[in-house]
Order: structure tokens, then C-alpha cells, then sequence
């Protein structure tokens, strides 16, 4: 499930060697279908880390959850 991410220009070299380096480590510990994949490297193109989600939503220890888990937790609350 390897892609090349086509980070925004804004984003850093810098910054984007390690977001790969934290995406490489990410999909290879997380289970995901093809949407939430594409859906995860638009995120980090954009800047983020896979370790964080566009809602903030945090687990019951009050730590902001991982992409994929954020995303799972938003579609389940859609009806």
C-alpha cells in the first residue's frame, strides 16, 4: 500500500522527511482499506501526522487519536 505522497509546496523538506519517516512506520502497524489511505496521505501531504486527525478528537485518556482512528470514530458518528 506503498504511495508517493505529493506533499504541498509549503511544507518543509524538513518536515517532510520525517513525516515519511512517520507514515512508513504508521502503515506498517495500521490496518486500513485503500480510501483511508488516500484520505491518510492527503493528510500528511498537507503537513500532519499521521499521529493526529483533522478533529481533534482525542481517547479517553484525553490524547488526540491517530488518523485513522479519528476518521473511523467521525464516519461512525455520520448516520
Amino acid at each position: 500500500m506503498t504511495e508517493r505522497i505529493h506533499f504541498s509546496t509549503d511544507v518543509s523538506a524538513e518536515l517532510r522527511e520525517y513525516l515519511m519517516l512517520e507514515y512508513n512506520r504508521y502503515a506498517e502497524n495500521t490496518a486500513m482499506t485503500d480510501n483511508e489511505h488516500k484520505a491518510l496521505c492527503e493528510w500528511i501531504a498537507e503537513g500532519n501526522s499521521p499521529y493526529s486527525n483533522p478533529s481533534l478528537i482525542a481517547d479517553e485518556r484525553g490524547m488526540i487519536m491517530d488518523f485513522i482512528s479519528g476518521r473511523r470514530i467521525t464516519e461512525d458518528m455520520m448516520p
